[in-house]
């Protein structure tokens, strides 16, 4: 008895017009964002192919939901929030949809349930946003075969990866309280175990390293405005051997300015201070908070790219980085030669 032959899919399509599968979504949808040529190229393949692009029949016929599965922990991190926006925004534009599941980090049994949950609703592949590596062990464990994008996890060679500059943004921000003339800089950390604080830590210490000054020895914290609270108030409460702090993130900056500004301590006049985020609140901080600007909005335009490229078979694991930049405001005071 005769197989019956396997009806064309849009990765075939894309293949015989040399053009990815997106740009033949595009084309199939009419969409004004592509050259008549290209267009016209799509269109002979689909006919050479005999393709239907009926999208009903083609998600029960070849399991292809339009969805994409989006692990995320530490709900209302401001890092995290608005990277599921930029991922929503971005797999809309693309005729998919983002599927948000949070976990807690550090459960297994947490990170497998949601990972089965996404797959019973037919995600095409996953976006890690996530700081603990176990998520993305434990994902890959259930579903090695799942198309996967981490973000923030540049130093993992088994996936493709987008990730703001951690590391090189750390040592922006300590060398621009460096050329305003401190020398004793006191950096804050986020939590140990995590690669955006782990990174941020190594940037505050090589860059202090390569100006001849001397580290101070780093004081962690959790990313938390009450930290950075509690934090302050221990750090005026001793004899202050610093002019200046970089905080691990804006959350943790204004824990410290509301600390310092009750025990009368003044920023800048008294202590100078950077932050990292660029939060929309930081500007209306008192005084307005300098600090590093991340581009999420380009940290998922890159990882949604990058997922399709693998989704669509790309052989080569990428992993990009996005540099962050300095935001300078009024929390920063020149000192005097």
């Amino acid at each position: 008895m005769n197989k019956k032959k396997r009806a064309a899919s849009i990765y075939d399509v894309a293949k015989l017009a040399g053009v990815s599968h997106q740009t033949v979504s595009r084309a199939i949808n009419n969409a004004d964002n592509i050259r008549e040529e290209t267009r016209n190229r799509v269109l002979d393949a689909m006919a050479e192919l005999k393709y239907q692009p009926n999208r009903a029949a083609r998600s029960l016929a070849t399991s292809r939901s339009k969805l994409i599965g989006v692990l995320t922990s530490d709900a209302g991190i401001f890092s995290a929030e608005n990277l599921r926006l930029a991922i929503d925004t971005e797999t809309r534009a693309e005729g998919y949809f983002a599927v948000a599941v949070r976990v807690d980090g550090e459960s297994e049994a947490s990170i497998e349930n949601a990972v089965n949950q996404l797959k019973e609703l037919g995600i095409e592949a996953i976006i890690v946003v996530a700081p603990q590596s176990k998520v993305v062990d434990v994902a890959k464990r259930v579903d090695p075969r799942l198309p996967m994008v981490t973000i923030d996890f540049i130093d993992r060679p088994d996936v493709f990866s987008v990730s703001i500059d951690n590391y090189s943004g750390a040592r922006v921000a300590t060398r621009h309280l460096i050329e305003n003339g401190h020398k004793k800089i006191l950096h804050i950390a986020g939590p140990a175990n995590q690669y955006e604080s782990i990174e941020r830590s190594r940037g505050y210490n090589d860059e202090m390293v390569a100006a001849g000054l001397k580290p101070l020895k780093i004081i962690q914290g959790d990313w938390t405005s009450q930290t950075g609270f509690n934090l302050g108030n221990d750090l005026t409460s001793k004899k202050r051997d610093f002019t200046a702090i970089f905080a691990c993130n804006d959350n943790t900056a204004l824990g410290l300015l509301h600390a310092f500004t009750a025990k009368g301590l003044r920023v800048p006049l008294d202590v100078s201070m950077v932050g990292f985020d660029d939060a929309p609140e930081s500007e209306f901080f008192t005084p307005p908070l300098t600090t590093m600007h991340q581009d999420f909005g380009v940290v998922g335009r890159r990882a949604v790219a990058l997922l399709f490229e693998e989704i669509a078979g790309v052989p080569n694991i990428r992993r990009e980085q996005v540099l962050p930049t300095l935001t300078v405001r009024k929390s920063v005071a020149k000192l005097a030669d």
